[in-house]
């Protein structure tokens, strides 16, 4: 018997001496996983350090469809014109982007409009405020360099070059019945792809929400827009 207890007690001091081994090794395999997986992103990081510390420059040309909300509300519709402008990009933190942009765009309504100071009646035409527009946007991608989906917002200030009614026997100046300034806040979304070196090209949609009260002489006229887009992107 007590050959027998003092086997058992080797036994017992043999596996607790191999237990530590175990421990070992599987620590071991952790630290290999970790280095290795540490190692992959260094790589990520190396490659995708060129396009995150870089200046993007972009142009576009857009569609657009503005209209506007009034009260009291008056039959219209949309007026239809066109936009074009350029963007510069700046990575700020992770998958975000500064994007400030400098834009023409026509914009209007088709309405009618009460008491037209030149003709003293009602006159139906399309209202013409076609503007310099500077957005400041901030900009989220999401993908990989070769296709990546993009969401956008931020305020976009107005200036307008111009301020008339159409109708059919001409225009007419508007003079200081619409106001000259105007702000908005813009949201939006689209797509890029490359197509050769350092060259995307991006399509999107854009909405603008126009803030404040442009005509003077009713209770609400506020400027809407929806742009449909495309346009390149490029590193220099």
């Amino acid at each position: 018997m007590g050959e027998g207890a003092l086997a058992r007690g080797v036994k017992r001091k043999a596996v607790k001496r191999k237990a530590p081994k175990k421990v070992e090794r599987r620590q071991s395999a952790s630290e290999e996983k970790e280095d290795r997986f540490l190692a992959s992103r260094r790589v990520l990081r190396r490659k995708e350090a060129p396009f995150r510390n870089v200046w993007l420059f972009g142009g576009h040309l857009g569609l657009e469809f503005a209209f506007a909300s009034s009260s009291p509300k008056k039959e219209g519709s949309t007026r239809q014109g066109f936009g074009f402008g350029v963007s510069v990009e700046r990575p700020i933190s992770g998958d975000w982007y500064f994007q400030p942009e400098l834009r023409y765009v026509q914009r209007g309504v088709n309405t009618t409009l009460y008491q037209l100071a030149q003709l003293g009646v009602d006159v139906t035409g399309t209202v013409k405020l076609d503007s310099l527009q500077v957005p400041i946007l901030f900009r989220y991608k999401t993908g990989n360099t070769a296709f990546r989906f993009f969401f956008f917002v931020g305020p976009a200030f107005s200036l307008a070059l111009t301020r008339k009614i159409f109708i059919a026997i001409g225009d007419f100046s508007l003079g200081s019945r619409f106001r000259f300034f105007d702000i908005a806040l813009q949201a939006g979304g689209g797509l890029e792809f490359l197509i050769g070196k350092n060259l995307w090209v991006t399509m999107g949609l854009r909405y603008s929400h126009g803030i404040p009260d442009l005509d003077r002489e009713v209770s609400s006229f506020r400027s809407r827009e929806i742009e449909l887009s495309a346009g390149v992107v490029t590193r220099l």
